[in-house]
């Protein structure tokens, strides 16, 4: 149907952010002012606007962090 929301966290994922490895990353970004934000089944943190890390859920495996490449002072492969 057009128009529904879309959005949301499989319970997986929900869960690996609420009690597993994904916990302690999600309590540090919001400790530190990050804003955090909802995508599909991702969760986009933001430093000054600017796109920080991403926390992705993924099927049978724990959820994976990237860290945005300029803010490691490193260049992309």
């Amino acid at each position: 149907m057009k128009g529904v929301f879309q959005r949301g966290l499989s319970d997986g994922f929900l869960q690996d952010l609420l009690d597993g490895p994904c916990s302690t990353i999600l309590r540090a970004c919001q400790n530190t002012g990050l804003n955090v934000c909802l995508r599909d089944n991702y969760l986009n943190a933001y430093f000054r606007g600017r796109s920080l890390a991403k926390i992705t859920g993924r099927t049978r495996q724990p959820a994976e962090l990237k860290i945005n490449h300029k803010y490691l002072g490193l260049s992309p492969k």
